[in-house]
């Protein structure tokens, strides 16, 4: 973790050293054995050739143990990478090895016992545009009620169904976000939010994305303007301004999950900023969540840390298990 201060805030400079650092760390021969011998299935979630996800499964049931004695069955975790909304896959081919993102669906089927969902979605070669994003996560929330939800009916012992948490990093958070706050999908958010549900949303994880966008930053303004087709779309339809208008317009609502806004200590400044910006006002609107830095991490590395074995890189995985089995 000693290599991440040196390379600061700037993101598109530190992609190609964390990058490296992280794949030699995952493709040692003992991590990638095991990262090998991890069950993972794929699925198709939709007749988009981009709409498929990997599953990854526990070995051994660790739900009671990592998740909290209180909790329902096996939780599921869905992932959605970051990439600026024109790079990412669920296997990131930048990455040598096919081990990203491995790691992350390794580690949290194996050391924190989730069903672990990591989707692929459209990106702007594919044609995506607002509110492309939230339309796949959408059909992935409803794969995973026909398929895992169904299943668990038939083979579980408990009928209290479900926990699910979806984690969006980066502009996978921006997706989670505009999923969770679009009108669109809000029979969907309804139903998960009902204790009674087969599959119910525990917390929604925002992991260093970026609450207010800025139309005017160079490197993201082309990415920008082609998902949300204006200056004007790009800052009214960022997460922050979502947020205020379905928390106004449905004023009095308690149907909301728990929202954990994280970021690293090597974030952009407008990151956190926002992040903390988002939480406020939404504690102030009656929300339930929190705020967490993660110290001597990047933009990029808590996803890529995830799976190495490294004691320093993954401690941050392990702590999230932990918050999260706190929440009711």
């Amino acid at each position: 973790m000693e290599f991440l201060p040196p390379l600061g805030r700037d993101v598109m400079a530190a992609v190609a050293p964390t990058f490296k650092v992280f794949g030699d760390l995952l493709r040692q021969p003992e991590r990638l054995a095991l990262l090998q011998a991890t069950r993972r299935e794929e699925h198709r979630y939709g007749d988009h050739p981009r709409q498929i996800l990997d599953l990854y499964r526990p070995s051994k049931d660790l739900s009671r143990v990592t998740q909290g004695e209180n909790a329902r069955e096996s939780q599921i975790l869905v992932f959605i990478y970051g990439g600026g909304f024109a790079r990412g896959d669920r296997i990131e081919p930048a990455i040598d090895g096919e081990v990203v993102y491995k790691g992350l669906g390794h580690f949290m089927a194996e050391q924190l016992g989730y069903d672990t969902v990591i989707m692929d979605y459209r990106l702007l070669q594919h044609g995506a545009t607002f509110n492309s994003g939230g339309e796949d996560l959408d059909l992935v929330v409803t794969w995973i009620e026909n398929t895992l939800c169904q299943k668990n009916d038939a083979e579980s012992k408990s009928p209290t169904g479900r926990d699910m948490v979806i984690m969006g990093n980066s502009a996978g958070g921006v997706h989670l976000t505009s999923w969770l706050f679009d009108d669109a999908f809000a029979s969907t958010r309804q139903r998960l939010m009902k204790s009674s549900s087969n599959l119910r949303l525990k917390s929604a994880v925002i992991l260093s994305s970026t609450m207010l966008l800025d139309p005017h930053v160079p490197a993201m303004r082309p990415s920008l303007l082609g998902y949300y087709g204006s200056e004007e779309d790009i800052v009214g339809k960022s997460p922050l301004n979502l947020m205020r208008r379905a928390t106004t317009s449905n004023a009095g609502e308690k149907l909301w999950p728990h929202i954990l806004l994280i970021t690293t200590e090597f974030d952009p400044e407008f990151v956190s900023e926002t992040s903390k910006t988002f939480l406020m006002e939404w504690i102030s609107k009656g929300g339930k969540g929190d705020y967490w830095e993660l110290i001597g991490h990047n933009h990029l590395s808590p996803p890529l840390a995830l799976g190495t074995g490294n004691e320093k890189a993954e401690a941050w995985g392990f702590e999230l298990g932990q918050r999260l089995a706190q929440i009711k």
